[in-house]
């Protein structure tokens, strides 16, 4: 509201003192702050806020995404596709993080026709847009809720990480290294 009201310091403030309050939520934060740092400047100050996230939270996969479109945005594609690749260690199933790395490998002078034979590929895969699901009720949400509409209990909706298969484990662990 204070963006639009034309007070972008106090937007600004308002959005750290909740970074502060509650670093695992930042990404609840981000498109506001990006638009609200590039008004008011410096320039890396939106850079600067993502690595200290990641430093303070190493996995963090959604402060690697939203570094990596803000750095492919000023022409550093190759830095992108490495916070991308971070990120797919951290987290292979968001297709927020897919849809960046398909943004950004367009952008690197590769032959197209890898790149649209893996953007094919990977769009039929199983994904997830940042699902929630309430620990209570099993209620399931694309967007974090603080209050299920179920069951009507607080705070208790957390994201659904997917994990590999113990034979897909299994074979990767036993996987000779590159």
């Amino acid at each position: 509201m204070r963006f639009y009201e034309g007070d972008a310091a106090g937007a600004a403030a308002w959005w750290e003192r909740l970074l502060q309050v509650a670093p695992d939520r930042a990404y609840l934060a981000f498109d506001r702050l990006a638009s609200v740092y590039a008004k008011l400047g410096p320039e890396h100050r939106f850079e600067t806020m993502c690595r200290k996230l990641i430093a303070s939270s190493p996995q963090d996969w959604r402060s690697r995404v939203a570094l990596a479109r803000h750095v492919a945005a000023r022409g550093a594609a190759l830095e992108a596709l490495d916070l991308i690749l971070e990120a797919l260690a951290i987290n292979s199933h968001p297709i927020t993080l897919h849809q960046s790395a398909w943004q950004v490998l367009t952008l690197l002078d590769l032959e197209p026709r890898l790149v649209e034979r893996y953007v094919t590929a990977s769009r039929d895969a199983v994904f997830f847009k940042d699902p929630h699901i309430c620990l209570r009720c099993h209620y399931r949400s694309n967007e974090l809720l603080w209050q299920c509409p179920h069951c009507h209990e607080w705070n208790m909706f957390v994201e659904e990480r997917l994990t590999p298969s113990r034979e897909d484990a299994e074979l990767l662990a036993d996987a000779p290294s590159a």
